[in-house]
């Protein structure tokens, strides 16, 4: 008998593991991995970020959007987990609470105590379980939501790891083959292949398997799809997990769960960006502006005033909003997204000091004055003004801010002259890409106000 067979024959299919007698306390092992998953999680999600912030800052074009979505999946994983063992260990409280209230009243509901009229208690009667039955379900509940918890977030891992794949052969084949261009397009199509052979696969198998001739071409066609659909299918790593979930309860149950549960935590993640990103407020602050960057004091201006995870690819930095050195250091990060096009514009003669994309070439020994000019060019996009006069003969040197690891110029403004109080450092950014303003339909450079004090 072969391997294969072996495994699919009923003995192997219905034994039991030889852990079988652990099924009764399997509570215990959930409540300690849950507490620890959950303890050990909660600190990743802003380390997480901040990392991926800070490396998509240096990513423009297909790069960038790859970038993206990598962030986005491993956020939607580590979330999903978060969500996932916080619920377990909720329902496990309140499944203790219940053993607690049993321990107490063994006889449970005593409906002829129940100050209720008769059809109330009757009706309720037929449908809330005794005491013991709902501390059995509430148990088996929490099983369930333990295993299914890994099994969204294994599917998740597993398409994170074939997207990663489509995006290396992508680049690859792009390089290899099209001179660098097109990867956009190459990705998608094997992203597309990806994922659309298991769908087409299991249609085709539902609708016409049963009907092939045995030994035929079209069972070898059949076969050679089924194959290719099983190598790039999760189910090979959970299988086990979602084909017994689907197999006792609902196969339609089980697929419309995980496909909402995706869904909802694809939606918490984009809910929080809007959120967090200002783009939608709910409150009752009718009397404070919308935007602090060019209306106020906006804490990312000040780096002082940033957590220690906060990354602003975007936004220009002072040391603090009370200032008590001679000068004024001001970060401008750089971001190729935004910058690229322009620094070739504004300074035609200028060489790129690195290759785009992968590079092999850091540390190559470059003029000092090629350096510089690329510095100085990039800080031109600015245009800097102090207390509303323009800030002239500034130079900029290329820097990495600490914490963060973002990639940027720094300059130092000499304010020792100045008098005490309220000073304001106006920076004009260059403006978003293919942003138009509604009157003249010219872009507008983008405002940054930093208000201090000495």
């Amino acid at each position: 008998m072969s391997d294969t067979e072996s495994k699919a024959s009923p003995q192997a299919e219905n034994r039991r593991s030889r852990f079988s007698g652990f099924h009764a306390r399997t509570y215990e092992m959930e409540l300690l991995i849950s507490g620890a998953v959950v303890f050990g999680l909660i600190h990743l999600p802003p380390i997480i970020e901040r990392i991926s912030t800070s490396f998509l800052a240096g990513l423009e074009g297909n790069l960038s959007l790859f970038g993206f979505m990598g962030q986005i999946y491993l956020q939607l994983v580590l979330y999903g987990l978060i969500a996932v063992f916080v619920l377990h260990l909720a329902m496990r409280g309140f499944w203790i609470g219940l053993l607690g209230l049993e321990s107490v009243f063994p006889e449970g509901i005593r409906w002829d105590r129940v100050k209720l009229g008769p059809a109330m208690i009757k009706r309720y009667r037929a449908g809330i379980d005794s005491l013991a039955a709902t501390i059995e379900k509430v148990d088996d509940l929490c099983s369930l939501i333990f295993s299914f918890g890994f099994l969204v977030t294994f599917i998740w891992i597993y398409f994170v790891i074939l997207l990663v794949a489509a995006g290396a052969f992508a680049f690859g084949f792009s390089w290899l083959f099209l001179g660098g261009r097109s990867t956009a397009t190459v990705f998608w199509i094997v992203a597309g292949l990806i994922t659309g052979i298991p769908v087409i696969t299991e249609l085709i198998d539902k609708a016409l398997g049963p009907r092939v001739r045995p030994g035929g071409a079209g069972e070898r066609i059949i076969g050679l799809m089924v194959r290719i659909h099983y190598a790039v299918s999760p189910l090979r790593l959970i299988g086990a997990t979602q084909l017994t979930l689907s197999s006792n309860i609902s196969n339609t149950k089980v697929s419309a769960v995980i496909v909402v549960a995706m869904l909802a935590m694809a939606f918490l993640q984009i809910s929080g960006g809007v959120l967090g990103e200002g783009i939608v407020r709910f409150d009752s602050l009718t009397y404070f502006p919308d935007s602090l960057r060019e209306q106020g004091m906006d804490p990312g201006h000040y780096r002082s005033l940033r957590g220690p995870n906060a990354v602003e690819p975007l936004t220009p930095t002072i040391q603090d909003d009370m200032v008590t050195e001679p000068y004024l250091k001001l970060f401008i990060p750089y971001n190729p997204r935004r910058h690229n096009r322009l620094l070739a514009e504004a300074c035609p003669s200028l060489q790129p000091l690195s290759k785009d994309g992968l590079d092999a070439g850091r540390g190559t020994k470059l003029e000092d004055i090629q350096v510089q000019d690329a510095a100085a060019c990039l800080g031109s996009l600015f245009s800097i003004s102090l207390d509303g006069e323009g800030v002239k003969d500034m130079h900029f040197d290329f820097t990495i801010e600490q914490d963060t690891g973002l990639e940027g110029v720094v300059a130092f403004l000499p304010i020792d002259e100045l008098d005490h109080g309220r000073h304001e450092l106006t920076i004009l950014a260059p403006p978003k890409p293919r942003q138009k303003d509604k009157d003249n339909k010219t872009p507008q450079p983008v405002r940054h106000l930093i208000p201090f004090w000495l």
